[in-house]
């Protein structure tokens, strides 16, 4: 009959590379990162669809839903400038965002006046 310290020096190689490979793939799984949140109308508060968000000097990137909330998804751990854009409102950066682990933002836009930016615009032609 075998004896147990057989077993067992049979048995270590196996066992050592399933800690192995587990350590890794837990290691993998936290080197990524997420940002989410809603994107809202300063002066409605209402849900915005459509707005986009990226990670300036990236692809990185998302769009808002109908209820204006986004997910950015499988980011590498930094620190990034997150900007937010959406046609009829001003660009908004956020700027130095460390992202590592799940960052969640509620950003409101601010309307563009047409008016506004047409006044501002010619203000400076004579």
């Amino acid at each position: 009959m075998p004896k147990i310290e057989t077993y067992i020096k049979a048995l270590f190689p196996v066992l050592f590379f399933t800690l192995l490979l587990l350590a890794e793939l837990s290691a993998q799984s936290k080197s990524k990162s997420t940002i989410s949140g809603r994107i809202t109308d300063a002066e409605t508060g209402a849900p915005m669809f459509g707005v986009n968000l990226f990670l300036a000097n990236t692809t990185i990137g998302s769009t808002t839903w109908m209820d204006g909330t986004y997910i950015i998804e499988n980011i590498p751990l930094g620190l990034y400038d997150l900007i937010v854009s959406h046609i009829g409102y001003k660009i908004k950066p956020l700027t130095s965002k460390s992202v590592s682990g799940i960052l969640n933002l509620r950003v409101r836009l601010i309307s563009i006046s047409l008016i506004g930016f047409l006044l501002s615009l010619f203000s400076g032609i004579r």
